[in-house]
Protein backbone atom coordinates (compact mmCIF):
# COMPACT_ATOMS: atom_id res chain seq x y z
CA UNK A 1 0.00 0.00 0.00
CA UNK A 2 1.36 3.29 -1.11
CA UNK A 3 1.68 5.79 1.48
CA UNK A 4 0.70 9.84 1.07
CA UNK A 5 1.93 12.79 2.64
CA UNK A 6 -1.01 14.88 3.59
CA UNK A 7 -1.78 18.45 4.01
CA UNK A 8 -5.19 19.56 5.00
CA UNK A 9 -6.85 22.75 5.07
CA UNK A 10 -8.13 24.46 8.76
CA UNK A 11 -11.79 23.15 7.82
CA UNK A 12 -10.73 19.28 6.81
CA UNK A 13 -12.38 20.13 3.46
CA UNK A 14 -8.97 20.86 1.21
CA UNK A 15 -5.99 18.81 0.90
CA UNK A 16 -3.13 18.31 -0.57
CA UNK A 17 -1.88 14.19 -1.59
CA UNK A 18 1.96 13.37 -2.36
CA UNK A 19 2.03 11.22 -5.29
CA UNK A 20 4.60 8.55 -5.83
CA UNK A 21 8.07 9.88 -6.06
CA UNK A 22 11.69 10.03 -5.17
CA UNK A 23 12.15 13.38 -5.72
CA UNK A 24 13.27 15.24 -2.20
CA UNK A 25 12.30 19.14 -2.32
CA UNK A 26 15.81 21.16 -0.64
CA UNK A 27 14.18 24.51 0.36
CA UNK A 28 12.55 25.49 -3.73
CA UNK A 29 10.85 28.28 -4.75
CA UNK A 30 7.51 28.04 -5.92
CA UNK A 31 6.17 29.75 -9.17
CA UNK A 32 1.72 29.51 -9.97
CA UNK A 33 0.67 30.58 -12.76
CA UNK A 34 -3.28 30.57 -13.90
CA UNK A 35 -5.93 30.96 -16.99
CA UNK A 36 -5.93 34.72 -16.94
CA UNK A 37 -5.37 37.14 -19.72
CA UNK A 38 -3.54 36.36 -22.42
CA UNK A 39 -3.21 32.87 -20.50
CA UNK A 40 0.17 33.85 -19.94
CA UNK A 41 0.71 32.37 -16.63
CA UNK A 42 -0.65 28.71 -17.97
CA UNK A 43 1.73 29.12 -21.00
CA UNK A 44 4.50 29.93 -18.94
CA UNK A 45 3.77 27.48 -15.93
CA UNK A 46 2.94 24.84 -18.52
CA UNK A 47 6.45 25.39 -20.44
CA UNK A 48 8.31 25.25 -17.59
CA UNK A 49 7.48 21.74 -16.27
CA UNK A 50 8.10 20.72 -19.77
CA UNK A 51 11.17 22.52 -20.63
CA UNK A 52 12.44 21.48 -16.75
CA UNK A 53 11.64 17.65 -17.09
CA UNK A 54 9.04 18.20 -14.04
CA UNK A 55 7.30 15.87 -12.34
CA UNK A 56 4.03 15.58 -10.77
CA UNK A 57 4.40 15.57 -6.31
CA UNK A 58 0.94 16.64 -4.88
CA UNK A 59 -2.49 17.35 -6.26
CA UNK A 60 -5.39 19.08 -4.42
CA UNK A 61 -8.52 17.72 -3.33
CA UNK A 62 -11.62 19.82 -2.18
CA UNK A 63 -15.08 20.57 -2.13
CA UNK A 64 -14.58 23.67 -3.37
CA UNK A 65 -12.36 23.15 -6.55
CA UNK A 66 -15.08 22.34 -9.15
CA UNK A 67 -15.15 18.73 -9.65
CA UNK A 68 -13.32 17.58 -13.38
CA UNK A 69 -10.36 15.96 -14.76
CA UNK A 70 -7.77 17.55 -17.45
CA UNK A 71 -6.72 15.37 -20.41
CA UNK A 72 -3.64 16.70 -21.84
CA UNK A 73 -0.18 14.60 -22.88
CA UNK A 74 -2.81 11.14 -23.75
CA UNK A 75 -3.37 11.47 -20.36
CA UNK A 76 -5.66 12.29 -17.72
CA UNK A 77 -4.22 14.96 -14.44
CA UNK A 78 -5.52 16.50 -11.63
CA UNK A 79 -6.71 20.04 -12.40
CA UNK A 80 -5.33 21.18 -9.27
CA UNK A 81 -1.23 19.87 -9.09
CA UNK A 82 2.13 20.60 -8.29
CA UNK A 83 5.34 19.70 -9.99
CA UNK A 84 8.88 19.95 -9.07
CA UNK A 85 12.33 19.50 -10.64
CA UNK A 86 14.40 16.50 -10.22
CA UNK A 87 16.94 18.31 -7.67
CA UNK A 88 13.94 19.47 -6.28
CA UNK A 89 15.08 23.24 -6.00
CA UNK A 90 11.70 23.92 -8.17
CA UNK A 91 8.36 23.83 -7.78
CA UNK A 92 5.35 24.74 -10.08
CA UNK A 93 1.90 24.87 -9.04
CA UNK A 94 -0.75 24.40 -11.95
CA UNK A 95 -4.67 25.55 -11.34
CA UNK A 96 -7.03 24.63 -14.52
CA UNK A 97 -10.09 24.39 -12.22
CA UNK A 98 -12.09 27.22 -10.69
CA UNK A 99 -12.08 27.70 -6.97
CA UNK A 100 -15.63 28.46 -5.51
CA UNK A 101 -14.82 31.80 -3.78
CA UNK A 102 -16.66 30.32 -0.60
CA UNK A 103 -13.71 27.83 -0.75
CA UNK A 104 -10.77 30.21 -1.44
CA UNK A 105 -9.65 30.36 2.27
CA UNK A 106 -10.11 26.48 2.61
CA UNK A 107 -7.82 25.99 -0.97
CA UNK A 108 -5.43 28.36 0.53
CA UNK A 109 -4.42 27.03 4.01
CA UNK A 110 -3.78 23.84 2.72
CA UNK A 111 -1.54 25.05 0.34
CA UNK A 112 0.08 27.89 2.91
CA UNK A 113 0.59 24.73 5.29
CA UNK A 114 2.48 22.41 2.69
CA UNK A 115 4.50 25.65 1.63
CA UNK A 116 5.86 26.48 5.19
CA UNK A 117 6.34 23.09 6.12
CA UNK A 118 8.59 22.29 3.28
CA UNK A 119 10.29 25.34 3.32
CA UNK A 120 9.44 27.28 0.07
CA UNK A 121 11.76 30.54 0.37
CA UNK A 122 10.41 32.66 -2.49
CA UNK A 123 7.16 32.76 -4.15
CA UNK A 124 6.55 33.93 -7.78
CA UNK A 125 2.66 34.43 -9.25
CA UNK A 126 2.65 34.83 -12.81
CA UNK A 127 -0.64 36.95 -14.47
CA UNK A 128 -1.66 38.62 -17.80
CA UNK A 129 -2.68 41.88 -17.85
CA UNK A 130 -5.33 43.01 -20.21
CA UNK A 131 -4.87 45.78 -22.18
CA UNK A 132 -6.87 47.07 -24.71
CA UNK A 133 -5.63 48.26 -28.58
CA UNK A 134 -7.47 49.05 -31.57
CA UNK A 135 -7.58 46.86 -34.51
CA UNK A 136 -5.66 49.34 -36.68
CA UNK A 137 -2.59 49.96 -34.46
CA UNK A 138 -1.73 46.34 -34.90
CA UNK A 139 1.20 45.87 -37.68
CA UNK A 140 2.03 43.01 -39.39
CA UNK A 141 4.65 43.09 -36.38
CA UNK A 142 1.99 42.60 -33.80
CA UNK A 143 2.68 43.86 -30.06
CA UNK A 144 6.58 43.43 -29.98
CA UNK A 145 7.86 42.78 -26.62
CA UNK A 146 9.64 45.86 -27.03
CA UNK A 147 6.72 47.67 -26.87
CA UNK A 148 5.41 46.12 -23.68
CA UNK A 149 6.61 47.15 -20.08
CA UNK A 150 5.67 44.25 -17.19
CA UNK A 151 4.93 45.03 -14.02
CA UNK A 152 6.65 43.65 -11.12
CA UNK A 153 5.27 43.90 -7.30
CA UNK A 154 7.62 42.41 -4.54
CA UNK A 155 7.11 41.93 -0.42
CA UNK A 156 10.65 42.02 -0.37
CA UNK A 157 12.03 45.65 -0.92
CA UNK A 158 15.68 44.47 -1.38
CA UNK A 159 13.77 42.84 -4.37
CA UNK A 160 12.25 45.93 -5.84
CA UNK A 161 15.87 48.08 -5.16
CA UNK A 162 16.99 45.36 -7.68
CA UNK A 163 14.16 45.64 -10.36
CA UNK A 164 14.46 49.56 -10.13
CA UNK A 165 17.97 49.43 -10.15
CA UNK A 166 17.72 47.37 -13.61
CA UNK A 167 14.85 48.41 -15.54
CA UNK A 168 16.59 49.40 -18.34
CA UNK A 169 18.19 45.78 -18.82
CA UNK A 170 14.92 44.12 -17.67
CA UNK A 171 12.58 46.84 -19.16
CA UNK A 172 10.12 46.32 -16.03
CA UNK A 173 8.29 48.90 -14.00
CA UNK A 174 8.12 48.00 -10.18
CA UNK A 175 5.64 50.19 -8.00
CA UNK A 176 7.07 51.28 -4.86
CA UNK A 177 6.63 54.28 -3.12
CA UNK A 178 3.20 56.79 -3.32
CA UNK A 179 1.32 53.40 -5.32
CA UNK A 180 -1.80 51.57 -4.49
CA UNK A 181 -3.44 48.53 -6.17
CA UNK A 182 -5.26 45.81 -5.18
CA UNK A 183 -4.80 41.93 -6.58
CA UNK A 184 -7.60 39.87 -5.58
CA UNK A 185 -8.50 36.18 -6.52
CA UNK A 186 -6.36 33.26 -6.26
CA UNK A 187 -3.23 35.07 -7.18
CA UNK A 188 -3.98 37.90 -4.66
CA UNK A 189 -5.02 34.95 -2.40
CA UNK A 190 -1.94 33.26 -2.48
CA UNK A 191 0.19 36.62 -1.89
CA UNK A 192 -1.55 37.13 0.97
CA UNK A 193 -0.70 33.92 2.08
CA UNK A 194 2.45 34.02 1.50
CA UNK A 195 2.51 37.65 3.57
CA UNK A 196 0.90 35.66 6.52
CA UNK A 197 3.75 32.91 6.24
CA UNK A 198 6.77 35.29 5.98
CA UNK A 199 7.55 33.95 2.77
CA UNK A 200 8.84 36.14 0.40
CA UNK A 201 6.74 36.57 -2.76
CA UNK A 202 7.11 38.83 -5.78
CA UNK A 203 3.76 38.79 -8.50
CA UNK A 204 4.55 39.84 -12.74
CA UNK A 205 2.26 40.89 -14.57
CA UNK A 206 2.39 40.84 -18.63
CA UNK A 207 0.57 43.28 -20.23
CA UNK A 208 -1.52 41.29 -22.94
CA UNK A 209 -4.94 41.04 -24.85
CA UNK A 210 -7.49 39.37 -23.45
CA UNK A 211 -8.82 37.10 -25.63
CA UNK A 212 -5.65 35.96 -27.69
CA UNK A 213 -3.58 33.23 -26.24
CA UNK A 214 -0.05 35.25 -25.58
CA UNK A 215 2.77 32.80 -25.92
CA UNK A 216 5.16 35.76 -26.80
CA UNK A 217 4.07 37.36 -23.24
CA UNK A 218 5.37 33.81 -21.64
CA UNK A 219 8.79 34.12 -23.17
CA UNK A 220 9.05 37.77 -22.06
CA UNK A 221 7.82 36.31 -18.48
CA UNK A 222 10.28 33.61 -18.43
CA UNK A 223 12.82 35.76 -19.60
CA UNK A 224 12.47 37.96 -16.85
CA UNK A 225 12.45 34.75 -14.83
CA UNK A 226 15.77 33.82 -15.36
CA UNK A 227 17.49 37.15 -14.64
CA UNK A 228 15.89 37.49 -10.98
CA UNK A 229 16.06 33.82 -9.64
CA UNK A 230 19.68 33.50 -8.70
CA UNK A 231 19.36 29.51 -9.36
CA UNK A 232 21.38 27.47 -11.78
CA UNK A 233 19.44 24.95 -12.40
CA UNK A 234 16.59 27.89 -13.94
CA UNK A 235 17.46 27.90 -17.50
CA UNK A 236 15.18 27.92 -20.00
CA UNK A 237 15.37 27.64 -24.04
CA UNK A 238 12.60 30.19 -25.03
CA UNK A 239 12.85 29.79 -28.44
CA UNK A 240 9.95 27.24 -29.31
CA UNK A 241 7.87 29.95 -27.11
CA UNK A 242 9.42 32.74 -29.76
CA UNK A 243 8.56 31.12 -32.65
CA UNK A 244 5.00 30.58 -31.09
CA UNK A 245 4.52 34.08 -30.17
CA UNK A 246 5.91 35.15 -34.25
CA UNK A 247 3.85 32.70 -35.94
CA UNK A 248 0.53 33.98 -33.61
CA UNK A 249 1.33 37.53 -34.62
CA UNK A 250 1.53 36.54 -38.73
CA UNK A 251 -1.62 34.78 -38.26
CA UNK A 252 -3.46 37.42 -36.21
CA UNK A 253 -2.13 40.12 -38.75
CA UNK A 254 -3.54 38.38 -41.84
CA UNK A 255 -6.78 37.40 -39.89
CA UNK A 256 -6.80 41.47 -39.23
CA UNK A 257 -6.36 42.74 -42.52
CA UNK A 258 -8.94 40.04 -43.70
CA UNK A 259 -11.59 41.53 -41.44
CA UNK A 260 -10.75 44.85 -42.74
CA UNK A 261 -11.33 44.17 -46.26
CA UNK A 262 -14.32 42.55 -45.60
CA UNK A 263 -15.49 46.11 -43.49
CA UNK A 264 -14.18 48.19 -46.12
CA UNK A 265 -16.47 45.54 -49.08
CA UNK A 266 -19.23 45.94 -47.08
CA UNK A 267 -19.25 49.39 -46.39
CA UNK A 268 -18.72 49.76 -50.44
CA UNK A 269 -21.51 47.66 -50.97
CA UNK A 270 -23.70 49.82 -48.37
CA UNK A 271 -22.66 52.59 -50.14
CA UNK A 272 -23.63 51.82 -53.00
CA UNK A 273 -27.65 50.92 -51.65
CA UNK A 274 -27.56 54.02 -50.59
CA UNK A 275 -26.79 56.34 -53.58
CA UNK A 276 -29.40 57.82 -55.41
CA UNK A 277 -30.30 57.07 -58.60
CA UNK A 278 -30.66 59.55 -60.99
CA UNK A 279 -32.93 59.90 -64.38
CA UNK A 280 -32.76 61.67 -67.37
Amino acid sequence: MIQHTKFSSYDGKTSLFSLPNKIKLKNPILIAGFPGPGLVGSISINYLIKQLDMQQIFCFESEFIVPGVIFMDGRLHHPFRIYSNLEGTICALVCEAPIMMNGMHSVLDALAKWAENIGIIEFFVIDGMAIRQLTNEINSQGTSNAERTPIILSSDEGRLNYYNNNKKNLSIESLIEGSTTFIGGIAGGLLSSCLSHNIPCSVIFIPTHSGIPDPDGAALTIELLQKTITNNKFKIDISELKKEGVEMKHKLSNLIKSIKQQQEQSQLIQNSKQDPIMYS
